[in-house]
């Protein structure tokens, strides 16, 4: 999973060149995103709306776009709401402190979307939203580390990650890679870098966090 130390850090190209790539080495690969917020949908074959972001992440897979890539999408419509579309289909209308509100209950459709894009792929590639650092969008979390903890029901990491002959137990749940963009200012500053490393570690769990 590339969760970002903000928005607007590239996550979205990231994956989609790493879908490329990875599924030019012969893998079955396949992007997910667990909560969108864009007005920028793409329809896929089941007549469902997902972030375009997705659409060309499957793209670069070599795959038809499907509902299950962007089970939540937040379409802007005013500036303290959004249209909620839940798996392609729209649910209704929220403002922010009522999604706020809604979002475990969106967690079983999240995890079940993610269940079956797992079960039809070598690899899948998770994107986040923002920044995981946004502690007020921490509880209820279905974008970011909630999410990767949540995942812990439905994927399991492989015995090759986690020999069992080197004595390391197998782990569920999902890795993370961190993603910053040097050019902006705001990942440039390393005063901003050391602020997110210092997360407690109930918010932010090192344990999944590769390279830390």
């Amino acid at each position: 999973m590339l969760q970002g130390t903000g928005s607007d850090v590239g996550k979205s190209l990231l994956v989609a060149g790493l879908c490329r790539a990875y599924t030019r080495r012969g893998l079955t690969v396949r992007p997910f995103k667990p909560q969108n917020m864009s007005n920028n949908a793409a329809v896929t074959a089941e007549g469902g709306e997902i972030g375009r972001a997705q659409a060309l992440q499957a793209r670069a897979c070599g795959v038809a776009p499907a509902i299950d890539m962007n089970p939540v999408l937040l379409k802007p419509q005013t500036e303290v709401g959004a249209q909620v579309v839940v798996q392609g289909k729209v649910w209704g209308k929220a403002k922010a402190r009522d999604y706020q509100a809604l979002k475990p209950e969106l967690l079983p459709q999240v995890l079940e979307s993610f269940a079956r894009i797992s079960a039809e792929a070598d690899v899948v590639l998770v994107e986040g939203a923002g920044s995981p650092a946004e502690v007020n969008l921490r509880k209820g979390d279905i974008a970011n580390m909630g999410f990767a903890e949540a995942a812990d029901l439905v994927t399991e990491m492989t015995q090759v990650k986690h020999p069992f002959k080197e004595g390391v137990k197998a782990q569920k749940g999902v890795e993370i890679v961190e993603v910053g963009d040097a050019r902006d200012h705001r990942d440039g500053d390393p005063d901003r870098r050391v602020a997110r490393r210092a997360l407690p570690r109930g918010l932010l769990n090192r344990q999944r966090v590769l390279g830390r």
